[in-house]
């Protein structure tokens, strides 16, 4: 769906304010998707610590994060690995 589409181009994003990712987090505290696809972890966000933010956020409000490109998986360690 076009209005589920989160995408900030040409803007920097490395703070937690940008626009496309302050309507992705409100659509998801709204229970609007189960799950959200990303390319990978640094196009969810620039700073490690707002990827590790981020990812708690989601997990606690039910919706699964699906990273396209993680060669490290989903595990604690792959976890860990993506963010070295």
């Amino acid at each position: 769906m076009p209005e589920h589409e989160f995408l900030d181009e040409g803007v920097s994003c490395a703070r937690l304010d940008c626009p496309a990712l302050d309507r992705l987090r409100d659509c998801a505290q709204r229970g609007e998707f189960d799950a959200v696809v990303v390319l990978s972890p640094d196009r969810l966000a620039r700073d490690y610590a707002h990827q590790w933010f981020l990812v708690a956020e989601f997990e606690n409000l039910n919706t699964q994060l699906i990273f396209l490109q993680n060669p490290f998986g989903d595990t604690p360690q792959g976890k860990l690995l993506t963010q070295m």
